[in-house]
């Protein structure tokens, strides 16, 4: 009787802007960098970049207008409205130590009082529902749904003004080695990018999980009061803690400083997230991997491993160049070295589940019959898994490894346990292909320990989620003839 298994191992996709940790034996990395700090190769990629950079935040070039007109810029310290509590990085805390650009400011900043009304938010989600442009974010970690600012023609108009006035001051306020001193400095600020987010717990909207933002400071709005909504809130990862925030509240960040939006349990959550660099300030590091991010999604595989491995050289660094390295690494099928880039990027950010994920890919792939290595790669699926309880991916991968290694009353529960993930809270969370190719697998599972009869009822389940399935109508056929037999 043959049955088909479906999605063999399958590495998770890593962010376009950013994106795990129990600790296993690491294999030995196995690569040389392409250029040491200081050399010619990485001096003549930051300098393409530096010019790059100039181009791109200078007034012309920007999608909003949020600087002053020329002499009109406000005295060099503008006194904010509202107090700010500060939230210091703790000692030893996980992941990458914090830019030097933000040693004298805080891991995470919340005004103490609203520093723009409720009316005034209640009327750019009002504007943002009329448009209801809302699209998914197209990350795997992301739940919720989103709304660009600039094609919200009132909403742009009032954060170009909020951005003079008072959210550029605050910035300014909380982080004064990152933005600089004076009138100039806060207005070389730039928004990059702007949108308007969505978690609605009854659509299964309700949550966006642990990532890097690619700019230098984050700040986020409330647009909503807390009693619309359970749950929700910014979790800073270094922190260990959500920040809740009420309505015209703003918490803000670097972007590097890892954090998430923490799942709405019931209502609708609102918010306004701003991203922003500045046109006087250059990162070499982190232009290097976004560069490499964007030439690795052209497909330019070449050029991105010659960035990352410059973004590398060019530290200090968080694990987002060394993930992106890993990326490569394993489109090109080079399994080991994937896998010492990835166990490189969980040393730096051990809480990074998709890291943690790829990690244990990599080592499955690259293993060859090697049971420690074996080993190796199901504890860090087993971490990327507890890491993320809401992610059903990492199970479908450490299900599939256990069947292979004949472990299957263990593999039967993971994908049940796969399958309950995907279907938390009575919604699908996943796209239906992705659950039925859990069903799928759960039922070989099952037909390994003699339980026809949920297999078929698993092999069903897959045809009803995906009717083009290419396993499950055979696996169907197979067992009706064997439970007939």
């Amino acid at each position: 009787m043959a049955v088909l298994r479906m999605a063999r191992l399958s590495a998770g996709l890593l962010f376009t802007l950013r994106l795990c940790a129990a600790f296993v034996a690491r294999p030995a990395p196995q690569h040389r960098r392409a250029a040491a700090p200081g050399s010619a190769a990485v001096d003549a990629a930051i300098e393409a970049l530096e010019r790059k950079h100039d181009a791109a935040y200078a007034r012309g070039a920007q999608a909003f207008r949020t600087w002053h007109a020329d002499g009109e810029a406000a005295d060099d310290v503008v006194a904010l409205p509202v107090d700010v509590t500060r939230h210091a990085f703790p000692e030893n805390a996980d992941g990458a130590p914090p830019p030097r650009r933000f040693a004298d400011g805080p891991c995470a900043a919340v005004t103490a009082a609203p520093l723009f009304s409720a009316d005034e938010c209640g009327w750019l989600v009002a504007e943002a529902e009329r448009a209801g442009r809302w699209v998914k974010q197209e990350f795997r970690y992301a739940r919720d749904v989103v709304q660009q600012v600039e094609d919200l023609p009132e909403g742009r108009q009032w954060l170009e003004a909020a951005c003079r006035q008072s959210l550029f001051p605050l910035l300014q306020h909380c982080f004064p080695g990152a933005v600089g001193a004076g009138a100039a400095a806060r207005d070389a600020l730039r928004v990059f990018d702007a949108k308007i987010l969505k978690y609605n717990a009854s659509a299964g909207q309700s949550y966006l999980g642990a990532h890097r933002d690619g700019t230098l400071l984050t700040a986020v709005v409330a647009l909503n009061p807390l009693d619309a909504y359970a749950g929700g809130g910014t979790h800073v990862e270094p922190l260990g803690r959500t920040l809740r925030y009420d309505v015209g509240h703003v918490c803000c960040h670097a972007g590097e400083v890892r954090h998430a939006g923490a799942e709405v349990e019931s209502g609708v959550r609102y918010a306004l997230v701003c991203f922003v660099d500045s046109a006087a300030v250059f990162e070499p590091a982190r232009a290097l991997s976004n560069e490499g991010d964007a030439r690795r999604l052209r497909g330019d595989l070449d050029d991105a491993l010659r960035l990352y491995d410059h973004a590398i050289a060019a530290g200090p660094s968080n694990e987002l160049p060394h993930c992106g390295r890993g990326q490569v690494l394993l489109e090109r099928r080079d399994f080991a070295a994937a896998a010492a880039a990835y166990a490189e990027a969980v040393d730096l950010a051990p809480r990074h589940a998709v890291a943690w994920t790829n990690l244990g890919c990599a080592l499955a792939k690259a293993a060859g019959g090697d049971t420690d290595v074996l080993r190796e790669a199901v504890a860090a699926l087993e971490t990327a898994a507890a890491l993320d309880a809401r992610e059903p991916a990492p199970l479908n991968n450490l299900g599939l490894l256990l069947g292979d290694l004949k472990i299957h009353d263990a593999a039967r529960d993971v994908f049940a346990e796969a399958v309950d993930r995907a279907t938390a809270g009575g919604v699908l969370n996943v796209a239906p292909r992705e659950l039925a190719d859990y069903h799928c697998n759960l039922g070989v599972e099952l037909v390994e320990l003699g339980n026809l009869r949920d297999a078929l009822r698993n092999f069903e389940d897959a045809l009803a989620c995906d009717p083009s399935h290419p396993g499950a109508a055979g696996n169907i056929v197979a067992m009706r003839t064997a439970l007939r037999s």
